[in-house]
């Protein structure tokens, strides 16, 4: 399902590896904090940039593609504190 999403933060991890959270707008209900992942790989510096444009940055509207809420996955024995969400393609 397509949704807007205001990103708040972009953190450079290891590698490419980033981690981008924001917080989905419209809609009925509040708003809700998501992180999103692709299905089966990390998100990485160039999926940040299209055609030499940083895109997804602080403060930008997204339009983004979300596959099912996954909430509370644990990761290493510890529950996460926010809601995890797979994303499978990106429109902007």
């Amino acid at each position: 399902m397509l949704l807007e999403v205001v990103i708040t933060d972009v953190t450079r991890m290891v590698e490419q590896r980033v981690c981008v959270a924001g917080y989905l707008i419209g809609g009925n209900g509040p708003f809700a904090c998501v992180r999103p992942e692709l299905k089966f790989q990390p998100l990485v510096e160039p999926w940040l940039w299209v055609r030499a444009v940083p895109v997804v940055r602080q403060l930008a509207v997204v339009e983004l593609n979300f596959l099912p809420i996954r909430v509370g996955r644990c990761n290493a024995g510890f529950r996460t504190s926010h809601t995890d969400t797979d994303l499978s393609e990106v429109a902007f």
